[in-house]
């Protein structure tokens, strides 16, 4: 039981120091499973937005390619959307997925915040657009059908060689997410979590451990002392053994003593005292 509470205090430490705003992070398990349902092409704030973009970017025309159209969108909505981290912008929390109004509204977020609202502006304008993600980047995926069954996709927004954790309908592919969380070359792209924060959430989870092995020497002082009071309570002169409670020991000095001393070589008995200091030590 001390094992298994141990582990869990380490993990719940784990997740704290990523995570403390805790408050944000009860919203994000729907957002997690199901991160696609963010794209809204009708989000508060989309007609604004929608307008600025016209304003800003002549309208292209529909037989214009496909990566000029979408590439003006992106543009846009990175002029009007600054880069932040999330941990710059809830509470501390590793990672957020916001909404495409929630990011609109307040003109900041990371990568996945950019390519949600360029999404969803894609989807606006006749675009098919989805989300493509890794552990730790995001992008937008669009595709086009070129006639019949075929089609073309285009990604922008630095999408990360390697698999994926998206499906083709931006859900989340949960084994390729994996897959892609052990890839070092996604750590050396997406990581740029602050050394002090590695350093704090390290120590976080070693806590709980370092306090568990720091008892065990002091529980096995503890448990010795008491058997060897009640040894001392039960042995008379002439005892071949002993038994207390359901433990029989043998009173031969060749096995007793060598055997207490390699158990107590870590206490400090100095001032305990028996009435068999013959016998037992």
């Amino acid at each position: 039981m001390r094992l298994s509470a141990t582990a869990v205090a380490s993990v719940a430490l784990v997740l704290f120091s990523l995570f403390p705003n805790l408050h944000r992070l009860a919203g994000q398990f729907s957002r997690v499973l199901h991160p696609e349902r963010l794209v809204d092409p009708f989000f508060l704030g989309s007609d604004e937005a929608l307008a600025e973009l016209e304003r800003e970017i002549p309208i292209l025309p529909h037989d214009a390619p496909l990566s000029q159209r979408v590439d003006a969108v992106h543009a846009f909505v990175k002029k009007r959307i600054t880069y932040e981290s999330d941990w710059n912008l809830f509470g501390g929390n590793l990672h957020d997925w916001p909404t495409a109004a929630e990011v609109w509204q307040r003109k900041s977020d990371d990568c996945d915040g950019i390519a949600i609202v360029g999404a969803s502006l894609l989807n606006r304008i006749g675009i098919s657009a989805t989300l493509e993600y890794n552990a730790f980047h995001c992008w937008i995926k669009v595709t086009e059908s070129t006639g019949g069954e075929s089609q073309s996709s285009y990604r922008v927004g630095g999408a990360v060689a390697g698999p994926t954790g998206s499906k083709a309908d931006g859900s989340v592919d949960w084994i390729r997410l994996a897959q892609g969380l052990l890839a070092p070359r996604t750590w050396t792209e997406g990581l740029s979590f602050p050394l002090w924060r590695l350093c704090l959430t390290l120590l976080a989870g070693l806590a709980p451990w370092t306090l568990f092995l720091t008892q065990r020497p002091i529980e096995k002082c503890a448990t010795h002392a008491s058997v060897l009071y009640q040894f001392s309570d039960h042995c008379r002169v002439g005892d071949p053994q002993v038994s207390v409670g359901s433990m029989t020991v043998n009173l031969d000095e060749e096995l007793v003593v060598p055997f207490v001393q390699k158990d107590l070589s870590v206490c400090d008995f100095s001032g305990f005292r028996t009435r068999r200091h013959d016998r037992i030590g």
